[in-house]
C-alpha cells in the first residue's frame, strides 16, 4: 500500500474509532451489555465499510464533517452485530474472530446474542435520535434509515445469512453462492456508499450508481476473502472451493472492474474510493 493511501485510511480509521468509543461509552453506566459490546467492537477490524462511507462523502463534499460520522458508526454497528450472530454455535460456530476468542466464547451464547441485538438497534437509535440532534433534515434522516434498514434485513444481510443457513451441505451452484455474497456481504457495502450520496444531497441516479459500485465491490471483496481463506475455512459456501483459484481471480477482477467503471462515470473525482477498492488485489 502506498504511504499516502495508508495515511489517508489511518486518518479515517481514527475518526471512526474515536466516534464509536464516544458513542458506546455513553451506555457504560446504563447497560450490563457494555462489556460484551465493547469487547466485540474494540479493537475492531479494518472498518472498511465506514471508511468507504467517509471516503465517498469526502470525494463528493470536499471534506468530512460531523454529518458523516454517525452514519459511519451506524454501518459499523450493523456489521459487528452480524459478525457476533454469524459466529454463534447455531450459525457458523466459530471460536475465533479477529485473532481472539469470539464474543460468545467469552460471554456466553445468550449475552452474545443480546449484544448483537443491542448493536443492531443502537445503529438506528444513532441515526434517529443522536443524528437528529445535529439538525439534519428529516427527509434525509428518513432516507438514511430506510437505506440502511433495507440493506440490513430481509432484502440484504439477513437474507444472505438465512439463505446460507439453508445450504446444509454447502453448494457448488454459482448462482446460489453469488446470491449469498450479494446479500450477506455486498448489500452493506452498497449501502455504505449510497448513504454518502444521500447525505450530500446527490441525485437519485448518483445514489443508485454509488450503491451499484458498492455492491459489485462487495462481491469482489467476498471472493477475495474466499481466495484468502479457502484452505483454512470450514465454510462450504466458498467460491474458490467450488470453482478453483483461477476462475475466482477472474470473477473478482470482473466485479471489481464493474465497480470502478461505475465510479469513473460519476461527476466527481472518485480516485480515492477506487484506490481503496483496488487494495483487494494486493
Amino acid at each position: 500500500m502506498k504511504e499516502e493511501l495508508k495515511k489517508f485510511i489511518e486518518e479515517k480509521l481514527e475518526l471512526i474509532n474515536n466516534a464509536l468509543r464516544d458513542n458506546i461509552s455513553r451506555i457504560k453506566e446504563n447497560s450490563v451489555l457494555y462489556a460484551a459490546i465493547s469487547y466485540s467492537l474494540f479493537p475492531g477490524g479494518k472498518r472498511l465499510r465506514p471508511i468507504l462511507l467517509l471516503t465517498t462523502y469526502e470525494s463528493i463534499n470536499g471534506k468530512i464533517d460531523e454529518r458523516a460520522i454517525i452514519p459511519a458508526c451506524a454501518v459499523e454497528l450493523v456489521h459487528t452485530y452480524s459478525l457476533i450472530h454469524d459466529d454463534l454455535p447455531i450459525m457458523d460456530n466459530s471460536d475465533t474472530r479477529r485473532g481472539r476468542a469470539t464474543t460468545h466464547k467469552v460471554y456466553g451464547n445468550d449475552i452474545a446474542l443480546l449484544a448483537g441485538d443491542a448493536l443492531l438497534t443502537h445503529a438506528f437509535y444513532l441515526l434517529s435520535e443522536t443524528f437528529a440532534e445535529k439538525n439534519i433534515d428529516k427527509d434525509i434522516q428518513l432516507k438514511l434509515i430506510n437505506k440502511l434498514a433495507y440493506a440490513s434485513g430481509i432484502n440484504g444481510l439477513v437474507e444472505g445469512q438465512a439463505f446460507e443457513a439453508f445450504q446444509k451441505n454447502g453448494s457448488t451452484d454459482e448462482s446460489i453462492i453469488l446470491y449469498i455474497h450479494e446479500h450477506k456481504t455486498a448489500a452493506l457495502f452498497g449501502a455504505s456508499l449510497a448513504l454518502s450520496g444521500i447525505l450530500t444531497l446527490s441525485s437519485e441516479e448518483i445514489v443508485n450508481s454509488l450503491e451499484l459500485a458498492g455492491k459489485n465491490f462487495g462481491i469482489a471483496y467476498q471472493i477475495a476473502d474466499d481466495i484468502k481463506d479457502y484452505e483454512t475455512s470450514d465454510s462450504e459456501i466458498n467460491y474458490v472451493k467450488a470453482f478453483g483459484r483461477e476462475k475466482s481471480i477472474e470473477k473478482l477482477n470482473n466485479y471489481l472492474e464493474k465497480a470502478i467503471t461505475t465510479l469513473k462515470s460519476l461527476p466527481f473525482n472518485a480516485d480515492k474510493i477506487i484506490d481503496i477498492f483496488s487494495l483487494i488485489r494486493e
